[in-house]
């Protein structure tokens, strides 16, 4: 008999709305949502946004339930800095996750 329990690893999307461009406002909104493959409950799941180095910049927690109008895109918003040049910064989303396989 086998103890250990098969998992199997989700794909997930993640979608970033709200970003204006270009900003030279020293703080702006955007709307960040995840949503896993197999419908998994995602609320309450860590994202985080790094800069081009992979330095978290921030972190936000997912809503407890599904946005409105969707199967199943848990979403946040979260409050970032602009910086003070005048250029391209790239900024990427990460799913930290938490146990769910994904």
């Amino acid at each position: 008999m086998n103890d250990e329990t098969d998992t199997e690893r989700h794909r997930v999307s993640v979608a970033v709305w709200d970003v204006p461009s270009p900003t030279r406002a020293s703080q702006f909104e955007i709307h960040v949502g995840v949503k896993c493959a197999g419908g998994c409950n995602l609320g309450g799941q860590q994202i985080e946004i790094r800069d081009a180095a992979g330095t978290a910049l921030c972190h936000a927690v997912l809503g407890s339930t599904p946005r409105p109008g969707t199967e199943a895109l848990y979403e946040t918003k979260l409050r970032l800095l602009a910086p003070d040049e005048l250029d391209v910064f790239p900024r990427t989303v990460h799913f930290i996750g938490g146990g769910y396989g994904v």
